[in-house]
C-alpha cells in the first residue's frame, strides 16, 4: 500500500509540474521556444545517453542499460507529461503543448539521474 501510495505521489508530482510548465509557456514566449519540440528532443537525448552510461557503468549488460535507460527516461516522463496536457485542455490532446509539458517532466528526471548517480544521494 505504502509503494502504491508512492508511486502515485510521484506521478502526481510531476505531472504538476508539467502542467505548470505548460501554464508558464502559455504567459511566456521565451520560455515556450526554449522547451518547444526541438530543445525537447535534445533534452531527452542527453538524457538517455547519461542513463544509458549511468547503468552500464553500473551493470556492465548492454541489454539492461538500454532498457533501462528508455524506461527511466521516456516511460514516467511521457506517461506524465501526457496527463499534465489532458488535464490543461479539458481531457482534449494539443500536440503543440506537449513539448512544453514533457520537457518540464524531465526536468525531473534529471534532478533524479543527478542525486542518483552523480551525488550519490
Amino acid at each position: 500500500m505504502l509503494i502504491f501510495m508512492l508511486i502515485v505521489g510521484v506521478v502526481l508530482i510531476i505531472t504538476g509540474t508539467s502542467v505548470l510548465g505548460i501554464f508558464i509557456s502559455r504567459k511566456n514566449k521565451l520560455i515556450k521556444n526554449f522547451t518547444s519540440k526541438t530543445p525537447t528532443l535534445i533534452f531527452v537525448i542527453i538524457l538517455t545517453i547519461f542513463a544509458f552510461f549511468f547503468t552500464y557503468a553500473n551493470t556492465k549488460d548492454i541489454a539492461y542499460s538500454v532498457g533501462g535507460a528508455f524506461g527511466y527516461v521516456y516511460v514516467w516522463s511521457t506517461l506524465c507529461a501526457l496527463f499534465g496536457v489532458l488535464a490543461m485542455n479539458k481531457f482534449k490532446f494539443n500536440k503543440k503543448e506537449f513539448w512544453n509539458s514533457w520537457f518540464f517532466s524531465l526536468i525531473w528526471i534529471f534532478l533524479i539521474l543527478i542525486t542518483q548517480e552523480i551525488l550519490k544521494i
